[in-house]
This record gives C-alpha cells, structure tokens and sequence, in this order.
C-alpha cells in the first residue's frame, strides 16, 4: 500500500488551518487516507492532535465511493470531504 505524498498537505491543512473536524481523501476504491482533528477547537490550545488513518472506507464513505462511479468519477478523487 503506497500513499503519495501529495494527499497529507491537503488533509492537514484542511483539519488545522481551515478548521474541519475531519478530512477525507479517496485514493481508490479500497484505501481512504482520513485526518481527524481531536479535542476541542479553543484560543487557548497549544498543543493540536490530528490522527491520520490509512485503510478500507467505512460505510458511509462506501456509500459515497459508490455514488461517485455512478457518477463517473475517476480515483484518486482530488477533491476532499471535510466534515
């Protein structure tokens, strides 16, 4: 399982400086790279923790995955889902 390089800016820039919760990047129909900002968003912090997570979508983004083939979509799917 090889993951470009390429798919953790967009995912980290997308949990730290534009304030998403979660960051979702599609490399095919079996592999999803997900970044997850933990605790709560405050001026205060000093610290952030983003986990990174490597592996099968779970079923809301198979739903997804399967909406994008029907769709004709082409993977990797560039644009990220931020929740």
């Amino acid at each position: 399982m090889s993951i470009p390089r390429n798919c953790f800016a967009p995912l980290m820039e997308a949990v730290l400086l534009a304030g998403a919760k979660k960051a979702t990047c599609y490399l095919n129909a079996r592999e999803v790279v997900k970044a997850t900002y933990q605790g709560k968003r405050y001026k205060r912090v000093r610290q952030r923790t983003v986990v990174v997570t490597v592996g099968a979508p779970d079923y809301k983004e198979r739903m997804f995955l399967k909406n994008a083939k029907k769709e004709g979509k082409r993977f990797p799917i560039t644009v990220l889902r931020m929740k």
